[in-house]
């Protein structure tokens, strides 16, 4: 018998004997062995915890400490939940604050070098900018400015703030050059008494609406004072500093809009400042700045004439009486500066700019102002003695008066004749009552011209 069929007996045997021992005492000896060996196990635990091991786990429980860290970030100290799209946004937030804080300090610091090297090209002789608050100016440089609203030029480089600080003009070489060659241009017109420019209305006695009126010879421009005439007036006053009488004359551009509401926007913004309007009439000036452009003209004509004869005495604004002759015609017009007592010729055209209804400003070719050399001039070579704007005169005089009467005080006030672009037919003839009564302020339909009295038969006129 071989070894393997010995062990299957051995199995077999084994298998059919019954268990001397029960499960119960069989269970009970089993535990008696566990409590047995415990020592020995706690033993070999103790030696599993040594020096090198600790070390390790204290490493390990450092790096949980922070991973854990990093998961649990999302959570704010206040306990609540914070996801991550708002933590991306504070954190974006704080990062531009810190860039926004980084670029002003730049800006500030870049400013600060302009600032220095401005002030090196004023030392030199470049112009600079003053600015007016509250009735003290100031002179600053160009780049420290703060300039207040988001207004559009109107005065070449000038900008109209919305607060009472107002920026003066820094004017470019190239506007200097174009005012002063402007300026000769005029003043050359005024000394020769250019006929182009001016008409001489000679002495006399006339009747107009049943009155009798009496005037002396006297020179007026043949058109309204346009927006370059005016402007090279504003700029010279800026280049020899006389800021005070540059901010009494300056126009009021936002009346545009003031009275005619956000769709006259365009015309505020550009009317006076862009060239296209050069040779249209000035408009929205008060009646000091009309009379300071008179003063102004006849001061800077006396300079250049030197020894020079000058026709004439004064350069003013006209008596109402000297307009309607020069309109009239010495009386022969009652209606209008032309013949014919139409406003419209035989082919329907009209023959002056003014509102023919609300409806059709533009049927008489023009929607706002025209140019000052528009339509038909009359008799005298006038142009626009009735429409285009309603022009300054000066009353109060006596329709009838002598020399003595010259130096007679007399209580003048203001007034306009001929109507403008805003009104009607009839509101534009010669004898209609007045549209702007009284009024000093400026306005987009009324402008001037000027008269000279000639041959040195002055009179000094104080308009209140």
């Amino acid at each position: 018998m071989n070894k393997e069929q010995e062990l299957n007996d051995l199995f077999a045997k084994a298998r059919s004997q019954a268990p001397n021992t029960s499960f119960e005492a069989t269970s009970k000896l089993f535990t008696q062995s566990i409590e047995a060996s415990a020592p020995n196990q706690s033993v070999q635990k103790r030696k599993v915890f040594t020096s090198k091991t600790k070390s390790i786990m204290s490493i390990s429980i450092f790096i949980s400490g922070i991973i854990t860290s990093i998961f649990l970030w999302p959570y704010s100290s206040t306990g609540k939940i914070t996801t991550n799209k708002q933590s991306k946004q504070q954190t974006s937030k704080e990062t531009r604050q810190e860039l926004v804080s980084e670029k002003m300090t730049e800006s500030k610091s870049q400013e600060r070098k302009k600032t220095r090297t401005k002030s090196q090209l004023n030392d030199q002789g470049s112009l600079v900018a003053e600015v007016e608050t509250n009735g003290k100016i100031e002179t600053v440089n160009d780049e420290s400015i703060k300039i207040a609203g988001d207004q559009k030029n109107v005065l070449g480089n000038a900008k109209i703030p919305v607060n009472d600080t107002y920026q003066f003009p820094i004017l470019t070489e190239e506007e200097i050059r174009k005012t002063a060659k402007q300026k000769k241009k005029m003043l050359k017109a005024l000394l020769k008494m250019d006929k182009d420019v001016y008409a001489y209305v000679p002495a006399g006695s006339f009747e107009f609406a049943g009155e009798q009126i009496s005037v002396q010879s006297f020179f007026i421009q043949r058109t309204e004072v346009t927006n370059l005439e005016y402007r090279t007036f504003l700029f010279d006053l800026l280049i020899q500093n006389r800021k005070t009488e540059f901010l009494s004359a300056k126009p009021d551009q936002a009346m545009w809009t003031k009275l005619l509401g956000e769709g006259s926007k365009a015309m505020e913004n550009s009317y006076f400042s862009d060239e296209a309007y050069n040779a249209y009439p000035v408009n929205n000036i008060s009646r000091e700045g009309a009379e300071l452009y008179c003063k102004w003209l006849f001061e800077e004509l006396q300079k250049v004439a030197g020894e020079k004869s000058i026709q004439f005495m004064d350069i003013r604004i006209p008596l109402r009486q000297e307009w309607i002759k020069a309109a009239s015609c010495n009386g022969k017009n009652s209606s209008y500066p032309w013949k014919v007592n139409f406003i419209q010729n035989e082919k329907n055209c009209y023959l002056a700019n003014h509102k023919p209804t609300d409806s059709t400003y533009f049927d008489d070719g023009a929607l706002y102002t025209a140019k000052v050399d528009s339509y038909l001039p009359n008799e005298f070579g006038l142009y626009n003695m009735s429409g285009n704007v309603a022009e300054m005169v000066v009353d109060g005089v006596p329709k009838v008066w002598k020399k003595e009467d010259l130096n007679t005080k007399n209580t003048l006030t203001p007034g306009t004749a001929g109507g403008g672009w805003m009104n009607s037919g009839e509101e534009i003839k010669l004898s209609a009552p007045d549209n702007h009564p009284n009024e000093t302020n400026p306005h987009p339909n009324i402008g001037f011209r000027v008269v000279m009295t000639h041959l040195g038969r002055g009179f000094k006129l104080q308009v209140k």
